[in-house]
């Protein structure tokens, strides 16, 4: 099976590189996760076209992925 592609525009990858050691590692499986199954992690808004999956204790991602959509 295809694995996705994570991209990053440049104020999310600042916010990204900021993030303190076990943030970023907690980001980085859930990024993984989404790349290898994108339907079977987080909810997906179908108003606004982006996927919210939850990371850590309270910290989440928005992945705009409109092709990906259900």
């Amino acid at each position: 099976m295809a694995r996705d592609i994570i991209r990053w525009v440049t104020y999310a990858e600042q916010q990204r590189d900021a993030l303190p050691s076990e943030g970023r590692r907690k980001l980085d499986a859930l990024l993984n996760r989404l790349a290898d199954d994108p339907y079977g992690q987080g909810t997906y808004d179908k108003r606004t076209e982006l996927w919210r999956a939850v990371f850590g204790r309270a910290a989440s991602v928005r992945v705009a992925a409109p092709s990906i959509a259900a």
